[in-house]
């Protein structure tokens, strides 16, 4: 039986994802949006998998992250905010993206 790490790599999750990402913030990732990214997608993808997608789109290292996604999962987050990122996500496939990648 395979992991999710496995999973992910056979059916292209990580591509699809960064994919997804890179087409939802085409310049750098703000710090606040970082954390609403790990917000976001934490339900979705186990803490490794999107620990290695977003190092590939950030200067942090994937053990940086694993750390982070606790705060953000635990921190206040501005609605405003969350909205305006989940927006962005909507416009390059995230709706589709969960209900096929749910990792």
């Amino acid at each position: 039986m395979k992991n999710k790490l496995e999973k992910m790599k056979d059916n292209n999750t990580f591509e699809k994802t960064i994919m997804m990402l890179k087409k939802s913030f085409e310049s750098e990732i703000t710090e606040e949006e970082y954390y609403i990214l790990l917000y976001l997608l934490y339900d979705y993808m186990c803490d490794e998998n999107l620990a290695i997608v977003m190092e590939t789109l950030t200067k942090k290292s994937k053990w940086v992250i694993i750390n982070d996604i606790a705060k953000a999962i635990n921190m206040e987050q501005s609605a405003k905010t969350i909205l305006a990122v989940e927006e962005r996500l909507n416009m390059n496939g995230f709706e589709k993206w969960k209900l096929e990648e749910e990792v």
